[in-house]
């Protein structure tokens, strides 16, 4: 594959990356002020998201290595400069940029996402104190939401 090739398979990646980090970014926004129900489904969803970027991103591995330089993968990450890139790279940069920006945008809502979650946790876990004066179902079902969200608090992962 020569390097034409490979700057416009990595720019059809990083697209690719756009589009589930825009639905990424979607659930993010839905997760500030979800009901404590949906928490849960949004939480999978969001990691499902993750995995695929992941796969994306692991498929620009061997690309930029091919790259022979350092140049393709520094574009995308946007670690250089617009002038600095060569005009080859030019497109990938701004890719990059668009990518890093939405990033950017998903990491500021993070800390309400997290706020959230911690807020329905403890409305969850009164609600348990409120219900358990026995064993009971709905005891166990607010238990079991509260300790899945617990399980699932996760700050975003930044790489992209």
């Amino acid at each position: 594959m020569n390097s034409n090739d490979n700057i416009k398979l990595v720019e059809e990646i990083l697209h690719s990356k756009i589009e589930l980090f825009f639905i990424y970014e979607e659930i993010t926004d839905r997760m500030v002020t979800c009901e404590t129900e949906e928490l849960s489904n949004y939480i999978t969803k969001r990691q499902d998201i993750a995995l695929q970027i992941d796969l994306l991103s692991q498929r620009l591995v061997p690309l930029y290595d091919q790259s022979g330089d350092n140049k393709l993968r520094q574009a995308a990450l946007n670690e250089l400069n617009y002038g600095e890139c060569s005009d080859e790279l030019k497109d990938v940069f701004l890719i990059g940029q668009k990518l890093a920006s939405i990033v950017s945008r998903i990491l500021r809502k993070e800390q309400q996402v997290i706020f959230h979650i911690e807020t329905q946790k403890e409305i969850l876990l009164n609600l348990i104190r409120q219900q358990n004066t026995g064993v009971t179902a709905n005891a166990e079902k607010y238990y079991r939401t509260s300790k899945h969200l617990e399980d699932n608090i996760t700050v975003f992962n930044n790489k992209y």
